[in-house]
């Protein structure tokens, strides 16, 4: 027999879509269910109002489930849904584009990822300075790696490494690729995407190279390592065949594209903190008080950077492992620091997604909270 729950329309946005007044709130209809969702496929035939209290009739089946909606003062349905069950894993893209002045750009991009509206934009960031953008997405596997491919497909068509300049280091047109496991996704599970990944880039023509938890040689492990000399020095490197074989693609220099690194790696933080001075040396002194191999803190990659529009300098980072080295420590230690050479510091940005746990210590350090606290009660 069929099951009954009820409950109340709350939003117009639902799962991330706007469906102007309509009635299914798709949080309600997953927590009836053991099984997992990939996707509900919504037939409206009657709008309902918001606020309105909602009935739904379900019956489990061994395929899936059958919805039906209705409400006491009118029993109509209001829509039929569609349940797959999958072993939903979930996966995150973040994407380093070398593109941050031309917004149609930028916005081809976006519109390309979310074509099929089956992956969420979590964040996109772009910076003109840096003449750089980051999208960064989630979704199942499958969905996230086809969005990655359309990104792919009209960043090289529309950027031009010949004629790129920024502040950011970088060597390819789509830079960096770096993919974060979510839910239930081992690290060997999130290499399997990364490779295609590459496979589809490598394809078009430009090198890829494998880093962090995917790379094929330890000397790869470090985007720093990989990127150095940027794309300025790109085609001499990959003359050395012995040291500058990529992992996907030919070894042969793209000079619209350049080449891209890509691979699975630990939630990493982009943290970037403004100086008040437009004094490279002293921006370059403090940020080697937290950079791990100028003696700073294990996790802590940086580099100073003039910031010429805000006239003030930057302190760009990657935490790349927020609980071996918290955010507040590297930014107490930056304002500490900066203090000693007169110099205060103007801001501070977080550039794309930042685990809850992360803030969760920064609350405890700057608020005191106490042990009853967890990263549970943050909510989105």
């Amino acid at each position: 027999s069929d099951n009954i729950t009820v409950f109340v329309i709350k939003e117009a946005y639902i799962d991330g879509y706007k469906h102007d007044n309509n009635g299914v709130y798709v949080d309600e209809v997953s927590k009836l269910c053991d099984k997992r969702i990939k996707d509900l496929k919504i037939k409206y035939q009657k709008q309902c109002l918001l606020g309105e209290d909602v009935k739904i009739a379900y019956r489990l089946n061994e395929d899936g489930a059958d919805f039906r909606f209705f409400t006491d003062s009118e029993i109509k349905v209001y829509a039929n849904v569609l349940y797959y069950e999958v072993n939903m894993k979930t996966n995150m893209a973040e994407i380093n584009v070398s593109e941050g002045r031309n917004i149609d750009t930028i916005e081809e991009i976006k519109a390309a990822v979310l074509k099929d509206n089956k992956v969420t934009m979590v964040d996109l960031n772009y910076d003109a300075d840096h003449n750089r953008s980051v999208f960064t997405f989630k979704g199942s596997v499958e969905d996230t790696l086809e969005a990655a491919k359309r990104l792919v497909d009209v960043a090289f068509e529309r950027i031009d490494m010949t004629t790129q300049h920024g502040s950011h280091p970088r060597q390819g047109a789509v830079d960096v690729a770096a993919w974060v496991p979510v839910k239930d996704m081992s690290t060997d599970e999130m290499n399997e995407v990364v490779h295609a990944f590459g496979k589809y880039v490598g394809s078009k023509g430009v090198p890829v190279f494998y880093y962090e938890d995917s790379a094929t040689r330890e000397d790869r492990k470090s985007l720093v390592k990989l990127r150095k000399g940027e794309y300025e020095s790109l085609e001499e490197r990959l003359k050395d065949a012995e040291n500058w074989t990529p992992d996907e693609g030919e070894r042969k220099f793209n000079a619209k594209l350049g080449a891209t690194v890509t691979g699975t790696r630990f939630p990493l933080i982009a943290f970037n903190v403004y100086l008040n001075t437009e004094d490279m040396d002293i921006a370059k002194a403090v940020m080697r008080s937290v950079r791990a191999k100028t003696g700073g803190y294990t996790a802590v990659r940086a580099i100073a950077l003039p910031i010429e529009d805000q006239k003030c300098t930057q302190v760009s980072m990657n935490l790349v492992n927020y609980e071996l080295t918290p955010i507040h420590r590297v930014f107490e230690t930056i304002k500490s620091e900066a203090e000693s050479y007169g110099v205060t510091v103007k801001s501070s940005e977080l550039v794309g997604p930042v685990p809850a746990y992360a803030l969760e210590e920064l609350l405890r350090f700057y608020i005191r909270l106490g042990n009853g606290f967890t990263a549970d009660q943050i909510y989105n």
